[in-house]
């Protein structure tokens, strides 16, 4: 029996990513946009996961993207491996394709052949998106992944949030009380059951705060504004643009 691939619309965009945040990201421009967002979250993902995942489904009929953070580059597990590197040469009809640094490996694929990279820098989604902010890129490539994070948050901390969030947060809130009351009455066997419902829960708070941000903070023209200046956000305006 002979089994078809499937076919994406033409007005749709296929991205494997990992990270909430650039989920989070990926739905505001969606939803901005008359494109069709079909994605893959590859919790805990690698780029090696994340950039396989991507070349998977490079035959869908529309763009494919594979959107991760530079600094798995330095993370011997999370590398892109050498095999995976050569299907990627044969894709982009790339002899001989240089793998090294990862965030531009992208203008090597003149013709943005599936899977097209969105390298999140400089280190990570943060660095990104502060970018986006139109913050001093000198500044923000002398920082640690963990000091972008923090620079981020601390903007994020300072949104208000709107009536109707405030009420989500307090339902969240309450389901974490019950989740840790209930935790006091089950067997040590069960209380991962338990762990795993209030980070769930800790993970649709951070949602609520991050998405006001988007709204509140970071207009799609103030995107629109930097693609000139960072490619990477030009990439992923493009990926939207019917």
């Amino acid at each position: 029996m002979n089994v078809r691939k499937r076919k994406e619309s033409k007005d749709s965009v296929y991205i494997v990513y990992e990270g909430h945040e650039e989920g989070y990201l990926l739905e505001y421009l969606a939803e901005n946009s008359r494109v069709k967002l079909n994605s893959k979250f590859c919790s805990g993902g690698t780029a090696e996961s994340i950039v396989i995942a991507a070349i998977n489904r490079s035959d869908r009929g529309c763009a494919v993207f594979a959107f991760f953070d530079e600094d798995f580059e330095q993370k011997p597990h999370a590398k892109i491996s050498d095999e995976t590197f050569k299907t990627l040469s044969h894709r982009w009809g790339i002899p001989n394709l240089i793998k090294h640094p990862y965030r531009q490996l992208q203008n090597q694929n003149l013709y943005n052949r599936n899977p097209i990279f969105v390298v999140s820098n400089p280190n990570s989604i943060e660095g990104l998106i502060l970018q986006m902010l139109d913050k001093p890129s000198d500044s923000l490539e002398e920082q640690t992944t963990a000091q972008l994070k923090n620079t981020l948050n601390s903007i994020i901390d300072k949104c208000n949030l709107t009536n109707e969030d405030k009420l989500e947060m307090c339902r969240i809130g309450e389901k974490i009380q019950k989740y840790e009351r209930e935790m006091h009455n089950v067997s040590s066997a069960e209380i991962n059951f338990f762990l795993r419902k209030i980070t769930e829960c800790n993970r649709k708070k951070s949602e609520v705060k991050f998405t006001r941000f988007l709204h509140q903070t970071l207009p799609i023209a103030k995107i629109v504004k930097m693609r000139a200046v960072v490619s990477e956000i030009d990439l992923l305006l493009k990926a939207f643009q019917k």
